[in-house]
């Protein structure tokens, strides 16, 4: 009786992650991502979702043991247009997130920023939110080639930009990005809140004459001269959805 014991819940698991998903997720998931056409294929455990709202495709599988010992226990893949996240979830944390994202698929409200290209490459190690999904524990490094990319459209050619990923003490999620080239350094601050508002503090010290015309143009203000060059500053905050 006492090994039965021990065996009855590995038995009830079992039963539990071999349900088709079929049976469960239009059930579970909300309304507003799922559509006519989505599919559903294999099981709670392991199998994959298709064309969902905005999403192309979701392929996960389940850790069981991370579901009983703690963890994050869903290994997820996430594809759409222009976008791939692939790493481990939990229901109040994630690790391992490789996060890509092509800037041509990103809506771009603003008609001078039409038709720019580059890459923005998150890794996030590990990350932690709370009650509002406010960030309580964020690390990792994010890095894009933006401003390396655009040459053409905006007259201009700035450096790489990489930096490491932190919460504040709001629970805002904080990118700190900076780079430099023979004759520029860029810093960039961009705080994104889970309520959907953003802020971005920008900073450009230059001896580019091409960015001294260029940089107005695109909302910087123009700071100071000094022996390095001139510095321009763009502050600006939003709603990113």
């Amino acid at each position: 009786m006492k090994r039965l014991f021990w065996l009855l819940p590995g038995v009830i698991l079992g039963l539990i992650i071999f349900i088709p998903l079929s049976w469960v997720a239009p059930i579970a998931l909300p309304a507003n991502l799922t559509q006519a056409e989505t599919t559903y294929r294999g099981t709670l455990w392991r199998g994959d979702i298709t064309a969902l709202r905005d999403i192309n495709s979701v392929r996960y599988s389940l850790n069981p043991a991370k579901f009983l010992l703690g963890g994050a226990p869903v290994r997820a893949k996430v594809a759409s247009t222009g976008l791939q996240i692939d790493g481990d979830f939990g229901q109040y944390a994630a690790e391992d997130i490789d996060f890509r994202i092509n800037v041509a698929n990103l809506p771009m409200p603003d008609p001078r920023l039409q038709g720019l290209a580059g890459q923005i490459n998150v890794n996030i190690q590990e990350v932690e939110w709370g009650q509002g999904n406010k960030c309580k524990v964020l690390s990792g490094t994010s890095r894009t080639d933006v401003l390396t990319r655009n040459q053409a459209l905006f007259s201009w050619e700035g450096p790489a930009l990489a930096g490491p990923l932190s919460c504040d003490d709001a629970g805002n999620f904080i990118f700190n990005l900076a780079g430099k080239d023979d004759l520029q350094s860029v810093s960039a601050k961009i705080s994104i809140s889970a309520s959907g508002d953003y802020n971005t503090d920008i900073s450009v010290l230059t001896r580019d004459t091409d960015a001294a015309q260029v940089l107005p143009l695109f909302g910087f203000d123009e700071r100071e001269q000094t022996p390095q060059g001139i510095e321009f500053r763009l502050v600006e905050q939003g709603k990113w959805r």
